[in-house]
C-alpha cells in the first residue's frame, strides 16, 4: 500500500497535511472501490489481498480499506462502528485522528473527512457508538463482566477492547435504573431490530441499581436480562429524550390510549434516494390502444437529486427535522391537456423497477381518477 500511494507524497500539488493525503487517498478508492451487502455476513474480515482483487466490500471493509492506505502512510486512522443505529441498521467507518481529543468520520471509497452525510445529517441516531483498539479497557463490559465471573453475553460486546465514544457522536447522559436482584446480575439496554432485540449495552446490578455511563439520547432503550441466548425484560422500557429526565414508559392497565402509528420502520433518505434512482428515467405514456402502438410521452421521470434534511439547532445541539422527508411519495405534474383512455409506465431497462402504488388525480381534487 505505501508503494501504491506514493505518488500521492510525490505530488506537489496535494499539501501534505493528514487531512489532505486522506482526501486524496478517498478520491482514489472511489474510482474502483464499490459497496455490496453481499459480504454483510461474511464470517471474517476480508484480507487486504482479496479487497484489492475483489474491489466491493461492505461498510466494514471499506472502513478497513481507508485504515490500510492511511496507516501505511503513517496516518492514525481509527475504526468506529454501531452495532445497531437506535432508530434501526447497522454500520462501521473510519475516523481521521487530529489529536487525542478530536477526530474527523469520515468513509473509505466514499466520504471525505468531515463530509461523512451518515454523521453530519444524523441519518443514524447513534445509542452507542464503539472504537475499536487494541488495548485492554477495563472500564468496557467484556472486561467488567469477565471480572464478575460470567460467562456469556451478547457477542457483540464481548471485546474488552473496545473504546465507547459515544459522547463525541451524540448528546449523552449517565442514567441509573432500579432493578431488583442479585448483586452481578448482568442487566443490557436493547433497541429494538426486526424480529428482536439488540443489546447495545451492559451494566452490573448493584444494591438495587444500575448503571449506564454515556447513553445516547433522542432514543427508547428496553433494559433486558440475556439467558440462554435470548433477551427477557428486565424493567419497562424507559425514554431518554434530547434536554428532558428519563422517563420510564409504564402501562395503565386500567385506561386505554389512543397512539397513532404513521410508520413502523424509520425514514432512510438514502434508501428513498436508492428507490428514487430505481424510477429514474422511466416513461409514463397514454394511449387511446390498449396496445399502445400510438403513444404520446405524459411524463419522464428524472434521476431524482439527494435529499438534504433540514437540521434545526436546540442549545447548540443538531436536531433533524423528521417532518421534512418521511415520505416516498413523489408528485409529477402532467402537462398534455390530451384525453387518453389507457396510461402505462414503462421502467429504464438498466434500473432495478420497483414502484408500490401509481395513481392521477385532476387539479383541485384530493381523490384519484378510476376509470
Amino acid at each position: 500500500m505505501r508503494e501504491r500511494y506514493q505518488y500521492i507524497m510525490d505530488d506537489p500539488d496535494i499539501p501534505k497535511t493528514i487531512l489532505d493525503v486522506s482526501c486524496a487517498l478517498v478520491d482514489e478508492e472511489k474510482t474502483w472501490f464499490k459497496w455490496t451487502g453481499d459480504f454483510e455476513a461474511y464470517p471474517s474480515a476480508i484480507s487486504l489481498s482479496n479487497l484489492l482483487k475483489g474491489q466491493r466490500g461492505s461498510c466494514t471493509d471499506m472502513a478497513n480499506l481507508a485504515a490500510y492506505g492511511a496507516k501505511a502512510l503513517g496516518i492514525p486512522v481509527a475504526m468506529d462502528y454501531v452495532h445497531r443505529w437506535g432508530n434501526g441498521g447497522t454500520h462501521a467507518w473510519s475516523a481521521l485522528i487530529d489529536s487525542d481529543t478530536t477526530f474527523l468520520p469520515f468513509m473509505g471509497a466514499e466520504a471525505r473527512p468531515g463530509d461523512f452525510e451518515w454523521i453530519r445529517e444524523r441519518e443514524g441516531k447513534p445509542a452507542k457508538v464503539f472504537r475499536h483498539s487494541m488495548a485492554y479497557v477495563e472500564s468496557s463490559f467484556a472486561a467488567r463482566a469477565k471480572r464478575a465471573g460470567i460467562k456469556h453475553i451478547p457477542q457483540n460486546l464481548s471485546d474488552a477492547r473496545d473504546i465507547d465514544v459515544t459522547s463525541s457522536y451524540n448528546i449523552t447522559a449517565d442514567i441509573t435504573l432500579n432493578i431488583e436482584g442479585k448483586n452481578g446480575t448482568a442487566v443490557y439496554l436493547c433497541v429494538f431490530r426486526r424480529g428482536g432485540w439488540d443489546a447495545l449495552d451492559g451494566g452490573l446490578i448493584e444494591d438495587n441499581k444500575v448503571v449506564f455511563k454515556h447513553v445516547g439520547r433522542d432514543m427508547v432503550y428496553m433494559p433486558m436480562y440475556f439467558k440462554n441466548y435470548d433477551h427477557l425484560p428486565a424493567a419497562p422500557p424507559i425514554m431518554l429524550p434530547v434536554f428532558e429526565d428519563l422517563k420510564q414508559i409504564t402501562v395503565n392497565e386500567s385506561e386505554k390510549s389512543t397512539l397513532k402509528v404513521f410508520r413502523k420502520y424509520p425514514y432512510r433518505r438514502g434508501r428513498a434516494r436508492s428507490m428514487s434512482r430505481q424510477l429514474a428515467n422511466a416513461r409514463i405514456e397514454g394511449s387511446d390502444s390498449p396496445d399502445f402502438k400510438e403513444t404520446a410521452l405524459l411524463y419522464l421521470i428524472p434521476d431524482h437529486q439527494r435529499k438534504y434534511y433540514r437540521m434545526q439547532y436546540i442549545n447548540g445541539y443538531p436536531v433533524r427535522d423528521r417532518l421534512e422527508h418521511q415520505t416516498l411519495w413523489e408528485q409529477a405534474d402532467i402537462k398534455s391537456t390530451k384525453k387518453f383512455r389507457f396510461v402505462r409506465i414503462i421502467a429504464n431497462k438498466e434500473n432495478e423497477f420497483r414502484l408500490g402504488e401509481l395513481a392521477f388525480y385532476t387539479p383541485g381534487d384530493s381523490l384519484p381518477l378510476t376509470g
